[in-house]
C-alpha cells in the first residue's frame, strides 16, 4: 500500500511539472549574410538573404537543432558582372548548386546563460555540415544567441576556404583578385511559436 501511494505521489508530481518543463521552441528565421574577399588586386564586399528554422530550447543552448540556407541567386556584390560571374558554372554554379546551407549537428555552450533584464543571451559552438558547391564539410562556428519573449536573434563569423569545396573560378583569379578564404558574417532574426 506504501508502494502505490508513493508511485502514485510521483506520478503525480511528474504530471504537473511537465507542462512547466522547458521544451524546445520552433523558430523561422530571415536575415542576411555579408561575405568579404579579401586578395591583393581586390576587396570583394557582398550580401545574400539567408533563412533558417531551428528548434531552441531557453533552458540549455545544447539541444539547438536546425539548418540555415542561403540563395546562390540572391548573392550581390553592388557589381552586376561580378555577381553574374559568381553564379556562373566557374564559381558557385546557382543552376546546378542553388542553394548554401549548414545543417547543425551538435552544440556546445560556451559558458552560463547571461540575463539583462528581460533579454537572455548565450553562446554556443554549433558543429555541423556547411554544404557549397556539390561539397560538404563538418565545420565548427561560434554563434551568439539573444532573445526577448519570443523574439530571438542568432548571430555567426565563421572562414571559408574556397579550395575545400572545389570553386576554382577562372585561371588565376582566386588569390590575387579573389581572396583563397572568404569571411562569413551571419545575422538572422526570428520569432517562436
Amino acid at each position: 500500500m506504501k508502494f502505490n501511494v508513493l508511485i502514485f505521489a510521483a506520478t503525480s508530481i511528474l504530471m504537473w511539472l511537465s507542462p512547466v518543463m522547458a521544451q524546445p521552441t520552433a523558430i523561422k528565421f530571415q536575415g542576411n549574410i555579408q561575405f568579404i574577399s579579401d586578395a591583393p588586386m581586390e576587396r570583394i564586399e557582398g550580401t545574400a538573404p539567408a533563412t533558417g528554422e531551428f528548434n531552441i530550447d531557453k533552458q540549455s543552448l545544447a539541444s539547438i537543432s536546425g539548418k540555415a540556407s542561403v540563395s546562390v541567386a540572391g548573392m550581390k556584390t553592388g557589381n552586376d558582372k561580378r555577381d553574374e560571374h559568381l553564379r556562373s558554372d566557374s564559381w558557385l554554379d546557382a543552376k546546378q548548386f542553388p542553394e548554401i546551407t549548414f545543417t547543425i549537428k551538435s552544440a556546445s555552450p560556451n559558458g552560463d546563460l547571461k540575463k539583462n533584464g528581460d533579454v537572455s543571451a548565450g553562446t554556443v559552438t554549433l558543429n555541423g555540415d556547411l554544404s557549397l558547391h556539390g561539397v560538404t564539410k563538418s565545420i565548427s562556428t561560434k554563434a551568439d544567441v539573444k532573445w526577448k519573449g519570443d523574439k530571438y536573434k542568432i548571430t555567426s563569423k565563421f572562414q571559408v576556404k574556397l579550395a575545400d569545396f572545389k570553386v576554382e573560378g577562372a585561371s588565376g583569379i582566386v588569390g590575387s583578385k579573389v581572396g583563397k578564404t572568404i569571411d562569413i558574417s551571419v545575422s538572422l532574426r526570428g520569432k517562436g511559436n
